[in-house]
């Protein structure tokens, strides 16, 4: 595998079992092999039996060493399964349910490889008042219930998460620095993007101890893990550690004649995969980061997930930890992807 070359090449095969038994005749290693798959396969052909690594050894050094490559590769072939005939901003607020904020209301789907189908809508005039949804997310702390804010009112919503029902819950937040733009939560903390270079961090359940912190670009998307703050402006994603939201760890910046649309990550900020707009061909394309988490931490773009998703512009993108990848555009639909 390692020369791309037959082994013992014009060799009869008797002739070679006898070599390789009793002169201990073994193919030439080329020069180029790096030094530990050198060592590795010169354990494995080792005259003492003994001496030869067990199978589960041989592939948790190989996983050891090459992970990093392992991981990076492992999102570039994304497979189109189904479509879902609505557009909105997207968040699976469940590893199995998709939320998709509307104009006027929030569609809750099930969501698998094989199959997609409507649990329930919640429209506008069940809250009681007209409102644009423009993002949800889910918290421990709000055991079956999805919190949305919306663009025109300084309130988060909660609303159950497994059917509709007329009984809001309603929070009220601070918002002299503008109206929400999105929303992210874990089990502790809520961060509200605002309107106004600002983001409000607050504490869970309540949305108490509400703080403003002033950041340099508008805040589109967020995604937040249990240590981490992954937030996007058109022209960079940063990512801020929850303990102080008000430093950045990292920037990254969209590729040439690009601009970021939305976010979402896998295995706690370590996958990062985001929505680009190319200024040059009009197409939007998905873009997969991986952090290494090292001390200076950075972003490395490994390619292209989907090569081509069209000239429709994209509004949203949500990914679960199992490669579950949910794209919607402005044209009327949500495209879900699968990580084969």
């Amino acid at each position: 595998m390692v020369s791309c070359e037959v082994p013992y090449k014009g060799m009869r095969n008797e002739f070679v079992m006898y070599q390789v038994m009793m002169k201990g005749l073994r193919p030439k290693i080329p020069d180029d092999c790096p030094q530990f798959l050198r060592e590795l396969i010169e354990r494995c052909w080792h005259q003492d039996r003994t001496q030869r690594p067990e199978s589960k050894e041989i592939v948790k050094s190989v996983y050891h060493e090459y992970k990093q490559y392992l991981t990076e590769a492992d999102g570039l072939e994304w497979k189109l399964k189904h479509k879902i005939g609505s557009k909105g901003e997207l968040c699976f607020v469940a590893s199995d349910h998709l939320a998709i904020c509307g104009n006027d209301s929030v569609e809750v789907h099930h969501v698998s490889r094989e199959e997609t189908h409507l649990l329930y809508t919640l429209r506008s005039d069940e809250w009681g008042h007209y409102v644009w949804p423009c993002g949800a997310a889910v918290s421990e702390s709000v055991p079956d219930g999805i919190l949305v804010v919306c663009q025109n009112k300084s309130y988060v919503y909660q609303f159950p998460m497994h059917e509709s029902s007329n009984h809001v819950e309603k929070y009220q937040i601070h918002n002299g620095n503008g109206n929400p733009l999105c929303i992210a939560a874990n089990a502790n903390t809520a961060v509200i993007g605002l309107v106004g270079y600002a983001l409000m961090v607050c504490n869970l359940p309540g949305f108490t101890q509400q703080r403003i912190v002033s950041i340099s670009f508008t805040p589109y998307h967020l995604s937040i893990s249990t240590e981490y703050l992954v937030v996007m402006g058109w022209d960079k994603i940063v990512i801020k550690a929850l303990c102080d939201v008000g430093q950045d760890l990292c920037s990254i910046q969209p590729p040439d004649s690009c601009i970021f649309k939305a976010v979402s990550y896998r295995n706690d900020a370590r996958q990062l995969y985001a929505t680009c707009h190319h200024m040059g061909d009009g197409k939007w394309h998905v873009y997969k980061y991986i952090w290494h988490g090292n001390g200076t931490p950075s972003y490395h773009n490994t390619g292209c997930v989907i090569e081509d998703v069209g000239d429709v512009p994209f509004r949203g993108l949500s990914v679960t930890s199992d490669g579950i990848l949910a794209v919607s555009n402005y044209q009327g639909e949500t495209r879900i992807f699968s990580l084969e």
